[in-house]
């Protein structure tokens, strides 16, 4: 039954922060690890996000840290990634550098 097109929610909705803007790719690399392999990660701009590829052309993992500076970890917790000094990254345990 309608009752009418009145939201209760209206005056509530048109007063509401917006929302936070979506982080950005702030740096895009892929990065050679000890082992040889090649794997691609981008960070983004609110530093707690990343995307991970472990081959260009696969499927992107996301990343979150619980905060800036600590480690970015996958939603399984399969994938780690902690930002190291200048162009070096910790991928689940090994070395891996860009450039």
């Amino acid at each position: 039954m309608n009752t009418g097109t009145v939201d209760p929610m209206a005056a509530e909705l048109a007063n509401a922060a917006p929302p936070p803007p979506l982080p950005m790719i702030k740096s895009s690399h892929p990065y050679r690890c000890k082992d040889n392999s090649l794997i691609y990660v981008d960070f983004m701009t609110d530093d707690v996000s990343a995307n991970f590829k472990a081959k260009q052309e696969a499927p992107i993992t996301p990343l979150k840290a619980p905060e800036k500076g600590k480690p970015f970890v996958s939603a399984d917790g399969k994938t780690t990634i902690t930002a190291g000094e200048g162009n070096t990254i910790t991928f689940n345990g090994q070395s891996c550098k860009f450039g």
